[in-house]
């Protein structure tokens, strides 16, 4: 809400803005996972992506699907969009070892951050 004041005479009528987020920022946006060490067949990772505007603003409602290089790979999609705080989740697990990244695309968008999730061979 806005308001204003003239000559130290508060103006009584007030004007509602509504601010929106700006379009999703590649490099703003964030893809994280934890752990980022793995045995192969026996752990899962949650990837965790935080979609923002180039301000730093979280983005709601947005579609994010996972990737990973390698083989091996199991991923969970995230399911529904992103929340209020502009974060979703997945889940990444591999049988082969090896240093996998894990990328995210959040609408259109391909994030330019990166998870690197380092996956042992098990005993």
């Amino acid at each position: 809400t806005v308001s204003a004041t003239i000559a130290g005479t508060p103006i009584t009528e007030t004007a509602d803005v509504s601010i929106t987020a700006a379009g999703i920022s590649a490099s703003n946006s964030l893809v994280a996972a934890n752990p980022t060490s793995l045995v192969a067949q026996q752990d899962t990772s949650t990837v965790t992506v935080t979609v923002r505007d180039e301000f730093g603003n979280p983005i709601a409602g947005v579609s994010v699907t996972l990737a990973a290089t390698g083989t091996g790979n199991g991923i969970v999609q995230p399911t529904g969009v992103t929340d209020g705080n502009g974060i979703i989740t997945g889940r990444f697990a591999s049988t082969v070892a090896g240093s996998k990244t894990v990328t995210a695309t959040a609408g259109s968008e391909t994030l330019a951050q990166q998870a690197t999730i380092t996956v042992t061979a098990a005993a």
